[in-house]
């Protein structure tokens, strides 16, 4: 398996290549064909570019910043929604923006699919707090996701929802 180190050594050849090619390019007995050469070139530096941004993107550990807390606030905690943005449809990370990112049903969905697929002890935790709270008394929780990271994330992975929620934010 190629690395990404590997990649980026293959792409500076082509950059080097890309230069010596347009220099005899420059001389005026130069031919159509290494005209030729140098757009098949071109098109093979673009084509590695947005496969090495691709993969960074992917790779790298990017995260969703999210906040859940009880209503008594005994438990506060930061979690992660980058799962639930994953799996998550488009109309329900819409509805999501529409209350603001945070204090509404469709936050309250968030942490609860962290929870029950165990992602974080700490929301873990919390609501097993809960649940042994609204035993003697009725104490619920709220939940807030960061916008800025949410749409970062939606900017690079699902650019048409980003722009759904452009639209739904200038309304």
């Amino acid at each position: 398996m190629t690395t990404l180190t590997e990649v980026r050594t293959y792409l500076d050849h082509i950059e080097t290549n890309i230069r010596s090619i347009q220099e005899v390019l420059a001389l005026p007995e130069a031919s159509q064909e290494g005209t030729a050469v140098l757009e098949g070139l071109l098109e093979i530096r673009t084509t590695v570019v947005a496969a090495v941004s691709w993969y960074e993107a992917e790779s790298s550990p990017v995260t969703i910043k999210a906040k859940a807390h009880s209503d008594d606030r005994v438990y506060e905690v930061d979690f992660d929604a980058e799962p639930y943005f994953r799996n998550a449809n488009a109309e329900a990370i819409l509805q999501l923006a529409k209350c603001g990112w945070g204090g509404d049903y469709p936050a309250d969905n968030v942490v609860l699919y962290v929870a029950e697929k165990s992602l974080n002890d700490n929301v873990v935790a919390m609501f097993g707090y809960l649940e042994r709270k609204n035993k003697t008394a009725d104490v619920g929780f709220e939940c807030r996701v960061d916008r800025e990271s949410a749409m970062r994330w939606l900017k690079d992975r699902m650019p048409l929802l980003h722009a759904a929620i452009l639209r739904q934010e200038g309304d």
